[in-house]
C-alpha cells in the first residue's frame, strides 16, 4: 500500500516530475489531430528487379489547401444556384453560358447575346454589356422580357469577375423583379398627392412639435398672413391633452382658431399609429361675418318690431 502520509514538499515535487511526461503527450496528441485534418494524396508503384518485386515508391502531397478551396467553391456555387435573384453569367466576351434556378423561372431560354433577347430596350442592353466588357460595372432599372414575353421592372447589377492579376474572367449579372414594388410604389404616390392637392389647408405635426407635413394650401395661407410657424394652428389644450396623455385609439376635437383678422375651423385628429395630430383647417371668415351681420340684422328687425308694437299702443 502507498504511503498516505507524504510530506506536502513531496507531493508537490512527484507532481512537478510529471509535467514532461503530461506535456509529451499533449504535444503527441496534438501532432495526431493535425495529421488526421491533413488530407493527403498519395500515389504508389510497385518497383521491380530481375522480373521481381523488390521495393515500394511512393509520392505523398498535401492537399488541405485545395481540398478547402473545393468545398468553398462547392458552397458558392450552392448559394448562387438557390439564389432568389435571378444570376447570369458570360464569358468575357459576352456570351451568356449560366442562369441560376431563378434566372430559369423569370427568364427561360435566352440565347447566347442577352441584349437581343432579355432586354426590352436593345440600346440599354447593349450599353450595360459594353460597359462591364470594358471593366466597368453597371446598376439601374431596366425593363425586360420575362418568360412569357411580358415586360417586367428589373433591378440589375452587372459587373465584371476578376483573376488575381486584373484580368477578366467572365461578368455577372443579378437581376431583382421589382415590378410589384414599382406598383406599390405608384399607389403610394398617388395616394400622397391627395393631402397635397387638397384645397384645405392641412398640417400634420409630431409629438415632439416637429413639423411632419405642410400641404401647399396651408403655405399659402400661412405666406399670405405672414406666419411663419403654422404650430399656430394647434390650440394649447390640444397639447396639454396630447402630452399628458396615452393615445392608443383615434380622438377628433373641433376648435374655432381666431388667428389675426381670420377665423380657422380646425379638424384636430390624433393618430396613434403615427404618435402624431393632424389638423385639416378651413377659413370661415367670410362666414362668420356673414352670420354676424345677420345677427345684427335681426337684432335691428326685432327693436324695428318692438317700436313698431310701442307705437299701435300708443
Amino acid at each position: 500500500m502507498k504511503d498516505q502520509s507524504k510530506p506536502k514538499q513531496v507531493l508537490i515535487q512527484e507532481l512537478a516530475s510529471l509535467k514532461p511526461r503530461i506535456e509529451d503527450l499533449e504535444r503527441s496528441e496534438s501532432e495526431r489531430k493535425r495529421a488526421e485534418e491533413t488530407l493527403g494524396e498519395t500515389k504508389a508503384s510497385v518497383v521491380y528487379h530481375d522480373d521481381k518485386p523488390h521495393s515500394v515508391m511512393g509520392i505523398a502531397r498535401d492537399i488541405t489547401e485545395r481540398k478547402q478551396a473545393e468545398d468553398a467553391l462547392h458552397l458558392f456555387k450552392d448559394l448562387v444556384k438557390h439564389s432568389s435573384d435571378a444570376i447570369g453569367m458570360s464569358t468575357p466576351e459576352g456570351r451568356h453560358y449560366y442562369q441560376n434556378e431563378a434566372f430559369n423561372r423569370m427568364f427561360g431560354d435566352i440565347g447566347d447575346y442577352p441584349p437581343d433577347t432579355l432586354y426590352v430596350d436593345k440600346e440599354i442592353g447593349k450599353q450595360v454589356f459594353d460597359t462591364i466588357m470594358g471593366g466597368g460595372s453597371w446598376q439601374g432599372e431596366v425593363k425586360m422580357f420575362m418568360k412569357d414575353r411580358t415586360i417586367m421592372d428589373i433591378f440589375l447589377r452587372a459587373y465584371t469577375i476578376q483573376s488575381h492579376d486584373g484580368h477578366i474572367v467572365g461578368l455577372v449579372g443579378l437581376h431583382t423583379d421589382i415590378t410589384e414594388l414599382k406598383k406599390k410604389q405608384k399607389e403610394i404616390d398617388r395616394l400622397a398627392s391627395f393631402p397635397q392637392l387638397n384645397p384645405s389647408m392641412i398640417l400634420e405635426v409630431g409629438k415632439d412639435k416637429e413639423i411632419v407635413f405642410c400641404n401647399p394650401a396651408m403655405q399659402s395661407v400661412l405666406n399670405k398672413m405672414r406666419i411663419e410657424d403654422p404650430r399656430i394652428f394647434i390650440p394649447e389644450d390640444i397639447w396639454e391633452i396630447f402630452n399628458a396623455t396615452e393615445i392608443t385609439i383615434k380622438s377628433k376635437y373641433a376648435r374655432e382658431l381666431q388667428i389675426n383678422d381670420a377665423v380657422f375651423c380646425a379638424n384636430i385628429y390624433f393618430t396613434p399609429e403615427f404618435n402624431s395630430l393632424r389638423i385639416y383647417a378651413t377659413d370661415i371668415t367670410d362666414r362668420k361675418r356673414v352670420e354676424e351681420e345677420k345677427r345684427i340684422l335681426e337684432e335691428r328687425l326685432q327693436h324695428a318690431d318692438k317700436m313698431e308694437a310701442i307705437g299701435t299702443l300708443a
